[in-house]
């Protein structure tokens, strides 16, 4: 019985260069799949981000809302010192009328 050596490093040659073209399509799929994850992940996370982005703004008072807020309360204490003002000055003449007629 005689082996062809010839022959059988062919077949064997052949068998590696079928493996190696199937990893290799093997190996470019999973990066396709794998950069295919990666950009779906990247959606969800932005969808995420939008979805929180609007919970907050329903949720929490905008900084120019907080800004007019302030305005107005400004507005309404100045508004009070300006009538504290007033009834001492008032209270201030009251007084000062009653001590002349007492005098």
């Amino acid at each position: 019985m005689v082996i062809d050596l010839g022959n059988a490093w062919g077949a064997i040659t052949a068998v590696l260069a079928l493996a190696s073209a199937l990893a290799g399509v093997w190996w470019r799929l999973q990066v396709q799949i794998t950069e295919a994850q990666r950009r779906i992940d990247k959606k969800a996370c932005r969808s995420e981000l939008k979805d929180l982005e609007i919970r907050i703004n329903q949720s929490f008072v905008q900084r120019p809302e907080l800004h007019a807020a302030e305005e107005r309360i400004f507005k309404a204490i100045e508004a009070i010192r300006a009538d504290i003002r007033t009834l001492n000055n008032k209270l201030d003449q009251i007084l000062m009328m009653n001590g002349r007629h007492d005098a």
